[in-house]
């Protein structure tokens, strides 16, 4: 379904019994290491063990099968990885990694004790028990370092190549099973303590190699390979009477799990595999010093120079000089130790990006900037620049953006100026008089995630808000020459907003299909002087999806908000940002002969899309917004004539909403659905107003064209207590279903 979880199934028909734990769909399992998995049995197979990210960190988690009940054991580890339950204990040993190394650990279910059974700076992993519970095998990139304890890094020590090992836990003593060049993985030993089965990389492939007679020498002999398959294999177990090995492997684009009828029988056949091709070309290239290099070098060819006389020099004399041995140091390089030297990063910025574009919003119009992108090369700092085209220091829009990413919180620390004008117009013709806003204004926020799937947004935004008047003066000839820019007010706001997220949504191709996602947010404005706006708003924003059949699916979202106080703003009801439409444009919103307010451009909130009516149909400080929506695909296959659109798909939707003020509008009140004056005296009340209810149903297609998704909808507004439908209207717009 694509989301990891574990399951439990047959291991005579594969046959899916039951699923124990859905992954990757909550912050208990937020991640269960699939790069290190690890999954072990109670000795009464009654439950089973395993890490996972849980939270602030990894966590290991029991599980009882029966009841289902889990047990969850916080060991204030970074990483927990590949558990292993010890035989006839209640002991788990595992790979740990504090923070600072990774090691074999021990604990103790019942004392909750935990025991470093390593203590080194080695790399172990893939560990698994002998059947009496008295040693871990495990592999290692330690050599022939045996001892326990050690913390600093060898000299000339190599990190690409993995042997078995044996750590008694009584003793604590290491022994050395396989000394080779090749990559040893998976060690695991028969139940009755005979056969040790492992992966190795000898021939260039993994394959399942077995030491036979471990208990009746006191050497393992030499192994016998009892696979030869091409793409390799991992994850290698006995089962309980030794007569089969489990193992995954990689088949038709992905992995599967397979079992090994007989895998004693196979030492007898004495199966040959052949290395890999890619092995018998690769050469490891040899590092030479510089005089080995000289060496190495002709610089005359006898052949080519033999029909030239080079006064005064001989070419076939031998040299009297000495070639130079040049010993380099190392100690600026490695310290006593022998490991790396650290030095201060010194952070330098660079340019990574760099580009001009024109964006279009339905609400303000066309806007082309210029953006410039600045960061270190660890990516802890960035700073964005952006800017118009033209640069009018009232009249454009730029800002400067800073974020401060190497702690888990990220900060970002930014100031701006953004500017609109309205040309003032009748129905007759434009006014020469232009209504300029300027929010100049700078913001700091951060956010800081809980989890993979819910964080919390903070912010504080400083805004001061001018409202001028542009006069146009004319010459004698009536024609413009200059401008004249008047004030008219101005005012200064604090708001400050805090956020919560929650989202787990799963999403395939342009939209979600599974999941739900939500967040609550708070703002204020607490007026710092009398000229500011005192106001809290409040709203909530919750989609859920469901995953159908056939790449069909449905959402839904469901939006409210609130706004109390003194200068209590209103939310927008109505309309989808477009970038074509049949919608005119609206007189009240676009200019008219009333330019909109400040609080209309910088504080109301528009709820959208509530498709088949204007932008900002209704107003009230209260909204409730619902969509539903089916999503499914029109034309599945793929069209090679079409080659620029791809797969179609396309949705059904109904959206409807309400907004209000003190009074809640009845559902069933019929002047509460109406959007313009209809001659009813109580009505026309209502509708002055801009409260009441809107709904809207329709259909449209979804595709990529030219690299962005696009979307046309056909929507008619309905009104349900006359019946009656509007005219068609559509809509183009660029972007994702919500």
């Amino acid at each position: 379904s694509g989301p990891m979880a574990i399951y439990l199934i047959s291991a005579e028909d594969g046959r899916f019994i039951k699923r124990i734990i859905q992954g990757e769909r909550n912050s208990e399992f937020e991640e269960l290491h699939i790069l290190k998995p690890g999954i072990t049995w109670s000795e009464d197979s009654k439950k089973v063990a395993f890490a996972a990210k849980s939270g602030k960190s990894d966590a290991l988690f029991i599980v009882d099968l029966k009841s289902g009940k889990k047990t969850k054991h916080r060991l204030n580890m970074e990483g927990i990885f590949r558990p292993a339950w010890r035989p006839g204990t209640n002991e788990i040993a595992f790979i740990g990694n504090n923070g600072k190394s990774s090691d074999i650990y021990l604990f103790n279910l019942d004392s909750e004790k935990l025991t470093n059974l390593t203590k080194d700076w080695f790399t172990d992993d893939q560990i698994s028990w002998i059947p009496d519970g008295s040693a871990i095998l495990f592999i290692s990139d330690r050599d022939n370092v045996l001892d326990t304890g050690v913390t600093n890094k060898p000299e000339n020590h190599l990190f690409n190549q993995t042997d078995i090992y044996e750590l008694n836990i009584d003793s604590g003593l290491i022994n050395r099973i396989t000394d080779t060049p090749f990559n040893e993985m998976y060690p695991c030993i028969s139940n009755d303590s005979n056969y040790l089965a492992f992966i190795s990389d000898k021939s260039g492939i993994n394959n399942i190699y077995l030491y036979s007679d471990v208990q009746s020498t006191n050497y393992y002999q030499d192994p016998q390979v009892i696979t030869n398959v091409l793409t390799g294999i991992t994850q290698l177990s006995w089962n309980g009477d030794d007569t089969q090995l489990i193992f995954t492997g990689f088949f038709n684009k992905g992995y599967d799990i397979y079992t090994f009828d007989n895998p004693i029988q196979k030492v007898e056949e004495n199966i040959q595999v052949s290395s890999a091709a890619w092995t018998l070309k690769y050469e490891e290239p040899d590092l030479l010093r510089n005089d080995e290099l000289r060496k190495g070098k002709s610089f005359f060819s006898s052949d080519k120079y033999k029909n030239y006389i080079f006064s005064g020099f001989d070419a076939t004399e031998e040299s009297l000089t000495l070639p130079e041995i040049v010993e380099l140091d190392t100690s600026a390089v490695y310290d006593s130790t022998g490991l790396f030297r650290t030095h201060l990063y010194k952070t330098r910025f660079t340019l990574d990006f760099a580009q001009a574009y024109y964006a279009f919003d339905t609400r303000y119009g066309g806007q082309g900037m210029a953006y410039f992108l600045f960061s270190d090369i660890l990516g802890d700092h960035k700073l964005q620049l952006g800017t118009e085209m033209v640069v009018d220091l009232q009249r454009s829009d730029y800002f400067l953006l800073y974020r401060l990413l190497p702690y888990k919180i990220d900060w970002n620390f930014v100031f701006y100026h953004l500017a609109y004008q309205y040309s003032r117009f009748t129905s007759n013709n434009y006014l020469s008089d232009i209504s300029l806003y300027q929010n100049i204004g700078s913001s700091i926020s951060a956010s800081k995630p809980l989890s993979r799937f819910n964080r919390i947004d903070g912010g504080l935004d400083f805004n001061h808000i001018i409202k001028s008047n542009i006069t146009t003066i004319y010459d004698d000839y009536n024609q413009p020459y200059d401008e004249e820019i008047s004030h008219i007010s101005s005012f200064t706001t604090l708001i400050p907003s805090i956020k919560y997220t929650w989202d787990n949504a799963l999403w395939s191709y342009t939209h979600p299909v599974e999941g739900f996602r939500y967040f609550l947010k708070y703002r204020t404005s607490p007026g710092i002087n009398e000229k500011s706006l005192t106001f809290h708003s409040a709203t909530m924003d919750g989609r859920k999806y469901f995953r159908l059949f056939n790449g069909v699916s449905f959402a839904s979202r469901f939006f409210a908000g609130t706004n109390w106080g003194s200068d209590s703003q209103k939310f927008r009801l109505g309309g989808v940002p477009w970038l074509f439409s049949s919608d005119r444009y609206s007189e009240r919103f676009y200019g008219g002969e009333n330019a909109p307010s400040v609080e209309e451009l910088y504080f109301s909130e528009y709820v959208m899309p509530l498709r088949g009516v204007q932008i900002s149909n209704k107003f009230g400080q209260n909204v409730f917004l619902a969509n539903l929506e089916l999503r499914l695909p029109f034309l599945i296959y793929y069209f090679p004539a079409l080659k620029y659109l791809g797969q179609i798909n396309g949705v059904l939707f109904t959206d409807f909403g309400v907004t209000w003020d003190s009074e809640y509008p009845k559902f069933l009140d019929e002047c509460n659905w109406e959007s313009t004056a209809n001659g009813n005296t109580k009505c026309d009340q209502i509708s002055q107003q801009r409260t009441g209810w809107l709904m809207s149903y329709g259909f449209g297609p979804r595709f990529i064209f030219l690299g962005m998704p696009w979307q046309l909808d056909y929507a008619w507004q309905y009104n349900p207590h006359k019946g009656t439908i509007s005219d068609r209207n559509w809509y183009l717009t660029i972007g994702l279903d919500f």
